[in-house]
């Protein structure tokens, strides 16, 4: 089934793209800020998504400035949202739409509903328009890694440990990272025991590994360090909307992976 094969490159491109934009975003800002930085490289994952993402290695201690350490933490989500919205409209223009039933069969047969999100409802209105009562999109490939790449920018941006999140808010607010981890790890606890949603549980344990590979703790930024200026606070609240934009209230697609 050619197809098959065909539906596979639309969607492994269009998120590998996505992936190197943010690595190189962290890389290129990083070289701006003569902070020594490795090449972006992808950890493979034989099964999901095909990839646990991709990396660039920092000396972790090489003392920052906070202005480089928010830029440099900012530089990925805002690098890599820009070519996964992108892909979500060039995908949505592809995409089908079917009936609340018609789903009920396509997800059966290993199709996917993926949880709604602004940006999302956005592209969908701009690709698509308004639709008709009872109907829905079914996200073409490319329009499914574009989702994937939302997905990965807002969770990137969750202020937790070595996440982009947490460089950007150990920057912003120095010293103060211990209380982001536990306020983001109790505030997904507390989100899971209300919705009752396991999905919310699967990202704590996302975090926990990560948490477990790439530590929780996170350096302060260079004693004596310079407020942080105009462009930064144009910076943070660029990741702010960016986070509103991505943000699912429900992180696990329904059918699929």
């Amino acid at each position: 089934e050619p197809q098959r094969l065909w539906d596979g490159i639309m969607f492994s491109a269009p998120l590998l793209v996505t992936l190197f934009a943010h690595e190189m975003g962290h890389y290129l800002v990083a070289r701006r800020w003569h902070v020594k930085a490795s090449w972006p490289f992808f950890v493979p994952m034989p099964a999901g998504l095909g990839t646990m993402g991709a990396l660039i290695a920092m000396d972790p201690e090489d003392e920052k400035d906070r202005r480089a350490m928010l830029e440099i933490g900012a530089a990925g989500p805002l690098a890599g949202f820009v070519p996964a919205f992108g892909f979500l409209l060039v995908g949505l223009h592809f995409s089908g739409i079917k009936t609340q039933e018609e789903m009920v069969t396509f997800i059966r047969l290993g199709g996917f509903d993926m949880p709604d999100s602004v940006a999302l409802s956005l592209g969908t209105w701009l690709m698509k328009g308004s639709l008709a009562p009872g109907t829905q999109v079914v996200l073409h490939p490319m329009a499914l890694a574009g989702w994937y790449g939302l997905y990965l920018t807002w969770f990137n941006l969750l202020p937790f440990g070595q996440l982009d999140g947490g460089h950007i808010a150990a920057a912003t607010f120095p010293g103060r990272s211990r209380l982001f981890n536990v306020t983001v790890v109790g505030g997904l606890l507390l989100v899971a025991l209300l919705t009752w949603r396991a999905s919310w549980l699967g990202i704590l344990v996302g975090l926990a590994v990560l948490g477990v590979l790439a530590g929780v703790s996170h350096p302060k930024p260079k004693e004596g360090s310079a407020p942080l200026g105009f462009r930064q606070q144009v910076v943070l609240w660029a990741c702010l909307l960016v986070f509103l934009l991505c943000f699912v209230a429900d992180p696990l697609p329904k059918g699929g992976l």
